[in-house]
């Protein structure tokens, strides 16, 4: 952990200087395509519903992708066998740990967030921000229509002109 403070916003203002170091997963765990792990040799075999949990995570949880990037299936083992021993005792010094584990392991918001992981529904595999496609060159940029930047979004209006109107040069109609 070590960061204090609120988590990093990928859509603030000054996120663009660090776009890049953002993931952007998609709203999903491992797809068919990919294999769920093994449930790891180094913890002692696991009950029916540890296996149960442990298939679930993977598939629903966006993380699953950076888990199995970072090589996590110990952490995730762990958590699952945690957490379902705190459900089943009422022990807060175990269910702070399941906490500890669940921050640990990205599975709330504002530790995806510290991590720099996003959830992105419009893609379909984890996305590096060094690895996101660039934006093509423009053939006429005077056909671009330019979004308002904030700074001109937060600006005051031009002052008004106070008195009349301006004089219509010779030759005009008014």
């Amino acid at each position: 952990m070590g960061t204090t403070g609120p988590a990093p916003n990928p859509s603030a203002l000054r996120r663009s200087r660090d776009r890049d170091s953002w993931v952007r997963l998609p709203p999903y765990g491992l797809t068919a395509d990919h294999e769920i792990p093994e449930w790891p040799p180094e913890a002692e075999q696991p009950s029916m519903s540890e296996l149960a949990l442990w298939r679930r995570l993977w598939r629903e949880k966006p993380v699953a992708w950076e888990w199995l990037r970072y090589g996590r299936q110990i952490d995730v083992a762990l958590y699952v066998r945690y957490a379902l021993r705190a459900l089943d005792a009422a022990n807060p010094a175990l269910a702070a740990e399941v906490r500890r584990w669940s921050v640990a392991l990205w599975l709330d918001v504002d530790s995806m967030r510290k991590g720099k992981m996003d959830i992105d529904k419009n893609v379909t595999e984890p996305v590096n921000g060094l690895d996101a496609p660039e934006l093509k060159a423009v053939d006429n940029p005077a056909t671009v229509t330019r979004l308002p930047s904030t700074r001109d979004r937060l600006s005051p209006p031009p002052p008004k002109r106070r008195g009349r109107p301006p004089k219509a040069a010779e030759g005009e109609e008014s």
